[in-house]
C-alpha cells in the first residue's frame, strides 16, 4: 500500500455494532469523518459513527488530506463474511531485537459467538471467545532470537500466521559475498555488506590499497536495514583480504577471489 493511501472498510463486532476500519502504511495523523460530516470517535484501532447509513461516504484523512473513502451498504457488508471461519495475522513491526515488542493483531471472522480465537504472544498463547467479525490483539514481547511463526487459531485449527524476525543484537553487519573482475586492465574487488540497526552517523569503513574509505550510514539507501556494495580497484592484486567494519563492529572481509 502506498504511504499516503488508505483503504476504508466496515467491520461488525460481536454485538452487531458496525465500525469504520482504516488500513494505511502512513504514520501521519489519521482522522475519520462520518457520513454525517462529524468526526468519528476512535475506539482502539477502529472508528465509531452514530449514523453510517446516511447516503454519504465515510472519509479517512491523513494530516487533514483525504486518503480514502467508502460508502456503507449494509447488504454488501453483511454478505461479505459468509462462509468459512478465517483470520489474518498482522505484525507491527515484523523485525525486532530479542526482548523487544511487536503489536500482534488478529482480524478474524467466526461463524459462532461460541468460537474460541487464540494467538501466539511471546511465549504464551492468548485465548478469547469470538463471534462474527473480530479485530483483537496485544503488544507482545519476544525474548528468543530467530524466526518466529506468530500464528492464530479458531477452535484449535490454524487459520493464519506471519513470520517475525527476532534478532540477537540491536545492530549487526556482515560481508555477504565478494568477487574479482578485471576492468580496463585493473583488478576490481567488490563485496556486498549488509547492515542493520545502525544510526545515520555510524561509518562503514575499510582500507583499499592502504587508502582509508569511510561511508556514512545515513548516505546509504534504506540505511536502517541495508545491503551496500563496496569496491577496491587497483593495478596490482591485493596482498591480503580487506577487513570491513561499521563503527567498531567487524563485519568480515572483502576476500581476494570469488
Amino acid at each position: 500500500m502506498e504511504a499516503d493511501k488508505c483503504t476504508v472498510e466496515f467491520q461488525k463486532d460481536s454485538s452487531s455494532v458496525y465500525y469504520v476500519m482504516v488500513k494505511t502504511a502512513s504514520t501521519k495523523k489519521l482522522e475519520v469523518i462520518c457520513p454525517s460530516g462529524s468526526a468519528a470517535e476512535k475506539r482502539g484501532e477502529l472508528y465509531f459513527c452514530t449514523r453510517l447509513e446516511i447516503p454519504n461516504p465515510a472519509i479517512a484523512k491523513l494530516d487533514g488530506k483525504e486518503c480514502g473513502r467508502a460508502e456503507f451498504l449494509r447488504s454488501s457488508v453483511e454478505s461479505a463474511p459468509a462462509g468459512k471461519s478465517r483470520c489474518t495475522v498482522l505484525l507491527a513491526p515484523s523485525r525486532i531485537t530479542k526482548g523487544g515488542t511487536s503489536q500482534v493483531t488478529v482480524q478474524a471472522y467466526t461463524q459462532s459467538d461460541k468460537d474460541t480465537l487464540a494467538y501466539l504472544c511471546g511465549t504464551t498463547e492468548i485465548s478469547e471467545k469470538a463471534g462474527g467479525l473480530v479485530d483483537t490483539g496485544k503488544i507482545c514481547r519476544f525474548d528468543t532470537a530467530g524466526t518466529v511463526e506468530v500464528y492464530a487459531t479458531i477452535n484449535g485449527e490454524r487459520c493464519g500466521s506471519k513470520l517475525l524476525e527476532v534478532f540477537d543484537k540491536t545492530h549487526e553487519c556482515s560481508v555477504l559475498s565478494s568477487s574479482l573482475d578485471m576492468v580496463n586492465g585493473e583488478y576490481s574487488y567488490k563485496a556486498k555488506v549488509a547492515g542493520r540497526g545502525y544510526s545515520g552517523s555510524d561509518l562503514l569503513n575499510f582500507k583499499c590499497y592502504g587508502i582509508p574509505h569511510e561511508v556514512k550510514v545515513e548516505g546509504i539507501p534504506n540505511s536502517t536495514d541495508f545491503i551496500y556494495e563496496i569496491e577496491c580497484r587497483g593495478k596490482t592484486p591485493l596482498a591480503s583480504p580487506v577487513p570491513v567494519k561499521i563503527g567498531t563492529d567487524p563485519c568480515g572481509e572483502l576476500s581476494l577471489q570469488e
